[in-house]
């Protein structure tokens, strides 16, 4: 079995997004970002494992300004995001 065909991840589990990883609608570097998986995991087409994760207060709180205003002027929920497995761990 393929790593990216195991699950390690439930929802209701904390995460950390791994250094590097930018967000997948603007591409801003979201590192050390932390929240919690909120609704159950689900498999790409390549096998990939993808998370609907929702941002902690603190994650929140140090967000950048002008990155919550632009979710909000296209139409996106700052507070939640899907990232792929290998961009995140457990905590």
């Amino acid at each position: 079995m393929s790593s990216s065909s195991r699950n390690p991840l439930q929802q209701g589990q904390r995460i950390k997004v791994i250094e590097g990883t930018t967000d997948p609608d603007f591409g801003n570097e979201i590192g050390g970002w932390t929240g919690v998986i909120t609704e159950p995991p689900y498999q790409g087409d390549a096998g990939i494992w993808f998370y609907t994760i929702r941002w902690d207060a603190v994650t929140l709180r140090n967000m950048d300004k002008k990155l919550r205003k632009r979710c909000e002027a296209e139409g996106l929920d700052d507070e939640i995001m899907v990232l792929a497995q290998h961009e995140v761990i457990p905590i």
